[in-house]
């Protein structure tokens, strides 16, 4: 059974590869391992080295800490991370006020 630690670290690698629209595949390529590798390190059923993901960071332009869970939010939700990284690529300060106004304007009141 797969320890929990690298079940996480697994779906942290997988989230990243996700916002960042890279198919296993072309994550493998970057690895030099097959995409069925790439499966099995995001599902935790084998263990990622730590050279490996040192290589898996620099291919999904992150840094180690964050596919570990270390950096500072490293305990959101897969969308939330998601989220943050749209955030971060749009252009202009306009388009992240839209942003932030239509979210504003989804919540509920208390």
């Amino acid at each position: 059974m797969p320890d929990p630690i690298d079940i996480a670290v697994g779906q942290r690698i997988r989230d990243r590869r996700r916002v960042t629209s890279m198919s296993q595949d072309s994550l493998g390529r970057a690895l030099g391992v097959t995409f069925q590798q790439v499966q099995k390190y995001e599902r935790g059923v084998n263990r990622i080295s730590a050279s490996m993901m040192s290589r898996a960071a620099k291919a999904l332009s992150c840094s180690v800490a964050d596919l570990m869970g270390e950096a500072p939010g490293g305990d959101l939700s897969a969308g939330a991370r998601e989220m943050a990284s749209i955030f971060e690529r749009l252009k202009s300060d306009a388009e992240r006020r839209v942003l932030l106004n239509l979210a504003r304007s989804m919540l509920k009141p208390d």
